[in-house]
């Protein structure tokens, strides 16, 4: 009598259910129906009590091809390295390799970038910016100032990255004198003054002297003037308006006018 799992040819008939061709291969069932669809894994017709039976060559074959899915190779490329020969098999694995010890590099860079967040200031800034900010609240601005700071940073990053790096050496020698250094405090401490604050005048004044202390030449005192005037939000700063740094502007380029010429005198 032909046992029940024997086929009229003699060959085993297949005996495996899906649920048990996943157990055997550590997969769930539901990988095995996308491996099929994919068309990694043949998929048997079913016998006539509806079920689909797998034999010995199905657990191989998807074993193998579990394998490869864990091991990083994307599914489109499994089917070729099923059938590839050895040497072109260890030809694409090598290159996967490749593949996959970049993405580890962009994976590592990506997880700096995450752990710099936590410190905030790194948000969207060059290293150079973060020192500098870093500096900022050495010399006495107060978290809210820096955070302003980095904003303005960040618009200027986007805006002119090619003039940042001119513009931080620039400022890291200016606040090397410490009445710039206490300039900077101030200007930031009178943004919430009302326009016509008298204060205003003074620091205004302060400016003014240091720009003519720190440039010989009128066409560097200029440039100076314009950076000051973008690296310290003097006319707008999104929605975010200070009239008083608005008004302290005007008072330090009236401060810098050159004295006018009476004719005759």
């Amino acid at each position: 009598m032909r046992r029940r799992c024997e086929r009229r040819d003699g060959r085993r008939r297949p005996v495996l259910t899906i649920s048990q061709l996943a157990d055997y291969a550590g997969v769930t069932v539901r990988a095995i129906r996308h491996y099929h669809q994919r068309g990694l894994l043949r998929e048997p017709p079913r016998d006539a009590s509806g079920y689909r039976r797998y034999d010995a060559q199905a657990v191989i074959d998807l074993t193998r091809i579990k394998t490869l899915a864990e091991s990083g190779v994307p599914l489109g490329q499994i089917p070729r390295l099923l059938e590839a020969p050895e040497e072109e098999l260890d030809k694409a694995i090598a290159e996967l390799d490749v593949a996959l010890a970049k993405r580890v590099d962009e994976l590592n860079a990506t997880r700096a970038r995450l752990k710099a967040l936590r410190t905030g200031n790194r948000f969207c800034l060059p290293d150079a910016v973060v020192d500098h900010l870093d500096r900022l609240q050495a010399i006495g601005l107060n978290d809210a100032q820096v955070t302003l700071e980095r904003d303005v940073w960040i618009l200027l990053v986007v805006l002119y990255p090619d003039q940042i790096s001119r513009w931080l050496a620039r400022i890291s020698k200016l606040l090397d004198d410490p009445d710039v250094a206490q300039l900077y405090v101030d200007i930031h401490a009178a943004r919430d003054w009302p326009p016509d604050d008298p204060r205003l005048k003074l620091i205004a004044r302060r400016a003014a002297k240091l720009v003519r202390r720190h440039d010989r030449h009128a066409e560097a005192a200029r440039d100076m003037r314009q950076d000051l005037r973008a690296l310290h939000l003097v006319d707008e700063f999104g929605h975010d308006v200070s009239p008083a740094w608005q008004r302290m502007g005007q008072l330090a380029a009236a401060e810098l006018e050159p004295p006018s010429r009476v004719d005759g005198a």
